[in-house]
């Protein structure tokens, strides 16, 4: 889950050329921050794709603002209420960062089916975790070396993999 995202409230954000999209963009302002975004989903694309028997699900999830209410300009772009849709607004953004990591995934050659995103807006951290599944979990069958490979690599039993423990699986691959 080591992809970081600018914050919506952060005037760096507001200032770049994307604006508020600035926000779900996986390119991060920070140069060194990026580099570390652009190889967690290389390292993640080149797992998936070695292994084309898991599925990953793509979890956002937002902290819950300041005084509970959301960014002004975060709010405006999704037209909503900064005061009265805060949930609305922190599910969009959550979405909309799991949403742009499914996609970077897909542009690394990961087939747009074995992925999917789930979220929360202020589910209490700001991040997007990487889950993988096998195909048993969705109704087929998967053999028992597929399990022992991501049971071996979450070595924190997270139920996902994490910068650590994805180098330490593609030096192994």
């Amino acid at each position: 889950h080591d992809v970081i995202f600018n914050g919506a409230r952060e005037d760096e954000t507001k200032r770049s050329p994307k604006g508020i999209e600035q926000a779900w963009s996986v390119e991060h302002l920070n140069k060194g921050i990026n580099n570390n975004n652009m190889v967690m989903l290389d390292g993640i694309a080149t797992l998936l794709k070695k292994h084309g028997e898991i599925s990953c699900e793509i979890h956002g999830t937002t902290t819950t603002p300041e005084g509970n209410q959301a960014d002004l300009d975060l709010a405006n772009y999704f037209g909503l209420s900064s005061v009265r849709d805060v949930q609305r607004v922190m599910d969009n953004l959550a979405r909309n960062r799991a949403q742009a990591c499914l996609d970077a995934l897909v542009k690394r050659g990961v087939p747009r089916g074995r992925l999917y995103i789930t979220y929360k807006g202020s589910g209490g951290t700001s991040k997007v975790d990487f889950i993988p599944h096998t195909k048993s979990q969705h109704g087929r069958h998967v053999t028992e070396d597929v399990r022992t490979v991501f049971a071996k690599y979450d070595r924190d039993k997270s139920g996902d993999i994490d910068r650590y423990e994805l180098r330490t699986a593609l030096h192994e691959l």
